[in-house]
């Protein structure tokens, strides 16, 4: 969200597109693993139930804050060449 909040003119700051890198490029796959060995660790108990929904949710999640970590990036390469 922060990257296209960057985009608008007159909001762009490289605070913003640097906050959006690190929760898009960096804490977001971290979460993401985490809590695929939290799932691992659970699917070895018998009771244990998938729960699909967080799965797929995951898998849309997890792109696109690559994405917008990709994005953040650009704009904080861009800021630091315009120096």
């Amino acid at each position: 969200m922060l990257a296209y909040l960057c985009w608008v003119p007159g909001r762009a700051s490289v605070p913003m597109a640097v906050a959006g890198y690190v929760a898009g490029a960096l804490a977001t796959p971290a979460f993401t693993v985490a809590y695929r060995f939290r799932r691992r660790a659970a699917a070895q108990n018998p009771a244990f139930l998938p729960r699909t929904a967080v799965e797929r949710w995951i898998l849309l999640i997890l792109p696109v804050g690559i994405l917008g970590g990709i994005v953040n990036s650009w704009l904080i390469a861009t800021w630091l060449a315009k120096l």
